[in-house]
């Protein structure tokens, strides 16, 4: 197997565009074997940005950041490839999910609740409403009250009687002394 992938890798980056979307799979399964993910996850990356169909691209491009991600480790790159498949369709809600993964090991709020505003515009039901509390937990958390207030506030139309959202309003609502909005949302 080790063989075969290294004569996989090797041919390619030489054939078309066609070909190495139809040699995609065995690489990953033989990448799979033999727990050689790196040489396989940086070809796929130089070859993710080549391809010219962008549906092609992002396919490619998310499985390189779940290769960095889950076999590798590297959280920098996965993100880097997941970015990559993003600017190719930023609404998304698959690519979104999975960045928010990667970011959530990261521990960077900031980035966390902007991909939880985003998933917030992608979803509906509750995976919207969850998306937005959390992000105005974090936004909260990180002083941005304006941010918070507003998707606590989107949450709480929602959800009018849910108890977290009308939590994170009435204090940013105060904090910023947007007393109409209080009083609106207490009543």
């Amino acid at each position: 197997p080790g063989t075969a992938l290294d004569a996989y890798l090797e041919l390619i980056g030489v054939v078309s565009a066609t070909t190495q979307l139809a040699l995609f799979e065995d690489v990953l399964r033989l990448a799979g074997v033999t727990g050689r993910w790196a040489p396989v996850a940086d070809k796929l990356l130089t070859i993710g940005k080549r391809l010219p169909k962008p549906a092609d691209q992002i396919r490619v491009l998310a499985a390189v950041g779940k290769i960095y991600a889950e076999e590798l480790g590297d959280i920098g790159k996965a993100k880097a490839a997941y970015e990559l498949a993003i600017e190719l369709e930023p609404e998304n809600a698959s690519l979104q999910r999975a960045m928010l993964v990667v970011q959530r090991r990261t521990e960077d709020p900031a980035e966390i609740a902007h991909t939880l505003l985003t998933l917030a515009e992608l979803e509906r039901g509750a995976a919207r409403h969850d998306a937005l509390l959390e992000a105005a937990e974090l936004l909260e958390q990180l002083g941005e009250h304006e941010g918070a207030l507003e998707a606590a506030d989107h949450a709480r139309v929602d959800e009018p009687n849910d108890a977290r959202a009308l939590a994170i309003v009435e204090r940013c609502a105060r904090t910023l002394e947007q007393w109409s909005l209080l009083a609106t949302a207490l009543a």
